[in-house]
């Protein structure tokens, strides 16, 4: 192998020692804490649908979860809306619909958002 090749590898693996990659992943208790609040999802992110895109979910931190579809950016006209219960265990989100489904999220990264 190379010199320029060896750098080459050397320097990708810096690169990729970065907090994301090689993180501890956040405990359940810490990922409890966090979770609390409301989220929508970002048009980039694989849980994005487009015909919800007014959809928020609220999590409180006893377990309940809402979520809402709304009609427009406003949030003032409800068009859907689901209550179901939420657990983390272990490093899992699951949320457990009315009819007993589960549906399970892996939490790999916590990340800090700027205040804006």
């Amino acid at each position: 192998m190379g010199k320029y090749r060896l750098a080459l590898l050397g320097a990708l693996a810096v690169s990729l020692s970065g907090t994301h990659v090689f993180a501890t992943p956040p405990s359940d208790e810490d990922i409890s804490k966090k979770i609390v609040g409301s989220w929508k999802a970002a048009p980039d992110s694989p849980d994005y649908i487009p015909q919800k895109k007014y959809g928020v979910e609220s999590y409180a931190p006893d377990g309940a979860e809402t979520y809402v579809v709304y009609s427009d950016a406003s949030c003032k006209r409800i068009v859907a809306q689901v209550a179901v219960k939420w657990t983390v265990h272990p490093g899992i989100l699951t949320t457990i619909l009315s009819n007993g489904r589960t549906l399970r999220d892996e939490v790999v990264a916590r990340e800090e958002l700027p205040s804006p």
